[in-house]
């Protein structure tokens, strides 16, 4: 379903980019199974589940093979499209709505179960979806989310991002992507690239270049664990923290919503 959305400056660049196309690649290319979101959630057929950020559709696929009916919330048309292609993906129990993880067109008490996996930090207001996500999910309902803690990559990251902004007001991004894919070919055949490699080795992929040198890097908001837990609780969830790997920057985390 497509429809007139309001969106706020970072979410545009999901729209108005290519990032889209960029995400698809990156996911086709990375041997990694999806997040098997069986193993810290029970899916019962009765169950209604809102999975917000569905990227390609995949975590949407393994929740109707459980036979559960599901809506998928993306930003972005294109990936919309992409998810209504998937060949293993029950149409008939799947819905499918463009809409911004701030501001969901439904209505209270609806569902039973929500999960945001590998979308938490490109909500630019996560406090603001948690509000909305308590609005439409049962009592007791479960949400399964992870997330990342900010560390030294960001730090470069937002260093590289203002090079490649001054880069791209002054148009001369066109003639550095001349420059840097030819390199990027080359040293891809000595280091392999493989999809979640720290920023600095995503010189490595010519469509991550091409995204990044046309458009910028998608918007990124991490927030501390402090600040985590403290965001569940003033929005009346029980937060549990059941895995951290990275040295603990990046966790999944369910939280029950608690009677009201």
């Amino acid at each position: 379903m497509n429809m007139s959305i309001s969106s706020s400056k970072e979410e545009k660049y999901f729209i108005d980019s290519n990032y889209s196309e960029f995400w698809i690649q990156d996911t086709r290319k990375s041997k990694v199974n999806p997040l098997d979101i069986s193993k810290y959630i029970l899916i019962n057929e009765s169950d209604f589940i809102l999975e917000i950020g569905s990227g390609e559709g995949q975590i949407l696929e393994l929740i109707t093979r459980k036979g559960a009916s599901c809506v998928g919330v993306d930003i972005s048309i294109d990936m919309l499209r992409a998810i209504r292609s998937r060949k293993n993906l029950n149409l008939n129990i799947t819905n499918l709505i463009q809409a911004s993880a701030e501001n969901m067109p439904f209505r209270e008490n609806i569902f039973s179960k929500v999960i945001c996996i590998s979308s938490s930090w490109y909500i630019p207001n996560f406090n603001v979806m948690l509000k909305d996500i308590n609005r439409i999910i049962m009592n007791k309902g479960v949400f399964l989310c992870d997330l990342i803690q900010p560390d030294i990559d960001l730090v470069f990251r937002k260093t590289l991002l203002k090079y490649f902004q001054f880069l791209i007001k002054h148009r001369l991004n066109k003639g550095v992507l001349q420059i840097l894919i030819p390199f990027a070919r080359i040293l891809s055949k000595v280091i392999p690239y493989k999809p979640g490699m720290k920023t600095p080795l995503r010189f490595l992929d010519e469509t991550w270049l091409k995204s990044s040198l046309n458009y910028g890097f998608p918007p990124i908001f991490l927030h501390t664990l402090r600040d985590i837990i403290s965001m569940f609780h003033l929005n009346n969830f029980r937060l549990n923290i059941i895995q951290q790997k990275n040295n603990n920057k990046w966790f999944i985390t369910t939280a029950r919503k608690l009677k009201e």
